[in-house]
Parts: C-alpha cells; sequence; structure tokens
C-alpha cells in the first residue's frame, strides 16, 4: 500500500482530533475532584483555597482577632455547596480553581502557595481589577464566605454591636 498525502494529513488530523478530546477529557474532570475525607463536596486541595482566600480577604485586626482561614469557612462552605444543584456545585468548584491557578499569571505561583502578605496583596489586587469578570470572581466568593465569616460565633456579637439591626 502506498502513502499519499493525503494520508498523512488525514493520520495527522485524526491524531490532533484524539489529542484534543483526550486534553479535553483530562480538562473536564481535573477540577471535579472527589472530595477529601472531611469534607462532602470539597477536595483537600479546594479546602486549602478556601482557607487561603478566607485568611487573605478576612484577616486579624484591632477589633475581631479571628481570620477567616481559621474559621472554619471551609466546612461552611463545603455545606454550602451540598445544597447546590450539582451543575451549580460544579461551576464554583471550578471558580476555586480559576481563582487559585490564575494567580500563577499575577504572581508566578498559585494563590494557596503565596505567604499570607502577598495572597493579601492578590486578594486586593483581584477584588479591584480592571476586568469586571475578575471582579465579579473575586467578588462572588468573598460574599460567599463572608455569609459563614459574618454568622461565626466569635464574629456574629461583634457584628451584631456595629449593626443593630437586628444582626445576630
Amino acid at each position: 500500500m502506498s502513502i499519499s498525502r493525503r494520508h498523512v494529513l488525514a493520520l495527522g488530523a485524526a491524531t490532533a482530533a484524539a489529542g484534543a478530546l483526550t486534553s479535553g477529557a483530562t480538562l473536564v474532570h481535573w477540577w471535579d475532584q472527589p472530595p477529601s475525607a472531611s469534607f462532602q463536596a470539597l477536595s483537600a486541595p479546594e479546602a486549602e483555597f478556601v482557607r487561603a482566600w478566607a485568611g487573605a480577604a478576612f484577616p486579624p485586626g484591632s477589633t475581631l482577632d479571628i481570620d477567616g482561614g481559621t474559621a472554619g469557612l471551609d466546612h461552611f462552605f463545603d455545606a454550602t455547596l451540598t445544597h447546590l444543584p450539582p451543575t451549580q456545585r460544579t461551576l464554583i468548584k471550578l471558580l476555586l480553581h480559576a481563582l487559585n491557578t490564575g494567580s500563577i499569571a499575577f504572581e508566578g505561583r498559585r494563590f494557596i502557595d503565596l505567604s499570607p502578605d502577598r495572597a493579601r496583596s492578590q486578594f486586593h489586587a483581584l477584588s479591584a481589577h480592571d476586568l469586571a469578570e475578575l471582579r465579579g470572581a473575586a467578588t462572588s466568593l468573598t460574599v460567599l464566605l463572608g455569609m459563614g465569616y459574618s454568622t461565626h460565633p466569635e464574629v456574629a456579637p461583634v457584628m451584631a454591636r456595629w449593626h443593630r439591626c437586628g444582626y445576630g
């Protein structure tokens, strides 16, 4: 059998298509990790990112000495995800991975690998970014985590003093 240029082109196209399908299948599942032992929806790396993001979003201060990273917001977020339909849960988990790996473009490292100061700086940069999509992603996650932080037993009484309209 002789091999023509058409055969070579067809083989090249088939190889490229198979490669695209294989990498596409890999991309579809890289973020859909099974939950770790103490979570119902979050994998261990996802929970680590939630803790890092919460720590950057809600650092300890003079009024509230508990930071978001140690307030158990990973478990709050995990419980929140379990009440969502599968598609929304998957999309929010994808958001976690996008924000974590997206910091490579800005900082050269994943968000979870940044020092607390660099993570806080990256958090503020994304929260005020010129691109509405990045700003919206950062703000959306912060709002979801803020619901858990503001109702934490150490935070809620302080917030109730600031907001006397029935908070807490």
